[in-house]
């Protein structure tokens, strides 16, 4: 019997609540699959979280832990695509990779098919330019559909061995080029304001296709949160402009992600094919005061969408314990039957979750776990802004020039209350396991909440 493939989906600064309008990710991978509703991004920036997908380790342990360091701060000889290589399968990464890579750079161990944009390019909705396998290529095509099919022809060519695909898209991550509005976006808002130009300083969208420009039409201002208490009118319409954008975006990823899956049928290898969907890090649509943005530790930047299909994975499911990007490396390798390919156990930071969105009985596994959350310097590249972390009831942080802070995600999920200076026990007893976690490594990451 032929090994399973692996194909990971992956979106750009996606955050857990982007994802819900997407219909064939629900009817194709949610309904028949495992959504894993607390996942986490333990370093809520594009380099760090990326290479913690790639080595199971949290930044402090990988060496990436800012856009700044990127690539450079890799060790590419100790990635899941060697590893998947070592055990005898193709691998391919079609779009993104780690910020700082450059189409002339040499290809990185482990990956047999390499199609991947370089600095200075990688957010060129249109007219990028690419590596493919070593020749240097101008896209003619809009990357979500480029990518797209050069991932479908992976899928054809290699139809009848095992395999692992990477296929990173750039949307919803702002882009180029700036799209001109020359009508209003969306509808009149509660405000009675319409949103008649390009938003300013809330920032500007992704590149949409026409075919999915105001494909999306659900709510265009975050639910439940406290965003309309920070920005005027116009500022809230814009950001109503921004969301738009994003969303429509995801219809584009949506509309390739079913036409992956439908290759795959096609060409009988859906039955014995993981699809892993999930995005790199979250985004804040203004709340808690801050324009739009990532790299905080509020849940908006730091939980992440993540749906699970595949062999013997459970169906319709939804796993509510905490898990994070660094679990993903070793529940691939579990999937496959390739972990004895890695290195030492003390080198994943994260644990396999394959058996607990397989096995009811094992479902409970990681209930009290704590996860933890770092970001470092971006602008000097050095040192960390904040470190923290989460638990199944718990979330506390601290800056490094700047307050701590707790929140109770039962009592106040939106996290509007900081009770660091109410609950000196309950925030003691959190920094001393974040004392813990932030100089962690292997098995001493798994730790249980003391609450």
């Amino acid at each position: 019997m032929v090994q399973p493939n692996v194909l990971v989906v992956m979106a750009d600064d996606a955050r857990a609540d982007d994802f819900h309008h997407m219909r064939a990710l629900q009817d194709r991978v949610a309904a028949v699959g495992t959504r894993l509703r607390r996942f986490y991004a333990p370093g809520p920036l594009c380099s760090p979280n990326r290479v913690t997908f790639l080595t199971g380790q949290y930044p402090h342990n990988s060496g990436v832990t800012n856009n700044r360091v990127g690539v450079r701060g890799l060790d590419n000889t100790q990635t899941l695509p060697v590893w998947m290589k070592a055990a005898g399968y193709t691998t391919s990464l079609v779009g993104k990779y780690i910020n700082g890579i450059r189409v002339t750079d040499p290809i990185p161990p482990g990956w047999d098919n390499w199609m991947v944009p370089g600095r200075g390019v990688t957010y060129n909705f249109l007219d990028s330019t690419i590596n493919a396998n070593g020749s240097i290529e101008q896209l003619e095509l809009h990357t979500n559909l480029a990518y797209s099919l050069r991932a479908q022809n992976f899928i054809e060519r290699h139809a009848s061995e095992p395999w692992f695909q990477w296929v990173s898209f750039i949307s919803p991550h702002v882009g180029l080029p700036h799209e001109r509005v020359s009508r209003p976006p969306v509808a009149v808002d509660d405000v009675g304001r319409l949103p008649v130009r390009r938003p300013g300083s809330m920032g500007w969208g992704p590149f949409v296709r026409r075919p999915y420009r105001n494909s999306y039409d659900g709510p265009t201002l975050p639910v439940g949160t406290d965003v309309r208490e920070h920005w005027t009118d116009e500022e809230l319409a814009a950001l109503r402009w921004l969301v738009q954008r994003r969303r429509d975006s995801l219809s584009d990823v949506d509309a390739q992600l079913d036409a992956m899956l439908t290759l795959l049928k096609e060409t009988n290898q859906l039955a014995r094919t993981f699809v892993i969907v999930v995005s790199d890090n979250g985004f804040q649509y203004g709340e808690h005061g801050i324009r739009p943005s990532k790299d905080q530790p509020y849940e908006e930047s730091v939980r992440i969408p993540c749906y699970i299909r595949g062999p013997g994975i459970r169906q319709g499911y939804l796993h509510t314990n905490p898990a994070g990007m660094m679990d993903l490396a070793p529940t691939i390798l579990r999937m496959t039957g390739a972990f004895d390919t890695r290195p030492p156990p003390q080198a994943f930071d994260g644990t396999s979750l394959l058996a607990r969105i397989s096995n009811p009985d094992l479902a409970g596994l990681g209930r009290d776990r704590a996860i933890l959350l770092e970001s470092g310097d971006n602008q000097t590249g050095e040192g960390w802004s904040w470190r923290g972390l989460v638990t199944r009831s718990r979330k506390y942080a601290e800056y490094v020039d700047g307050p701590r802070l707790l929140f109770d995600l039962d009592e106040d999920p939106q996290e509007n209350s900081n009770l660091a200076g109410r609950r000196p026990v309950e925030a003691s007893r959190l920094h001393d396991l974040l004392t813990r976690l932030k100089r962690c490594a292997g098995d001493s990451c798994d730790l249980p909440s003391p609450l």
